[in-house]
């Protein structure tokens, strides 16, 4: 499924931009993610591996973060937004 939508991005995005010109670039690449993303999960479905039981034990901790990370992280998510809305 992973790999389909990899090519499915390429040949989606390609798609849309001949077919769908006056559309903007965002709005695109929303529909784009959209598919893509349908795309996985029909593999997903249609594909039927069995469901593995095994559980994967992972170490209390592993995944935390510093209170420098977190700030940065919100700081770019703020930056990011800022931008979208500027060139909206």
């Amino acid at each position: 499924g992973a790999r389909a939508a990899a090519l499915g991005t390429f040949l989606f995005s390609v798609a849309f931009k001949f077919l769908l010109p006056g559309v903007p670039f965002m709005d695109r690449m929303m529909i784009v993610f959209a598919l893509c993303f349908l795309v996985i999960v029909l593999f997903a479905l249609f594909e039927k591996k069995p469901i593995d039981q095994e559980k994967v034990e992972y170490p209390k901790g592993l995944f935390k973060t510093s209170a420098t990370f977190k700030i940065c992280a919100v700081a770019i998510i703020a930056l990011l937004a800022f931008l979208y809305i500027i060139w909206w």
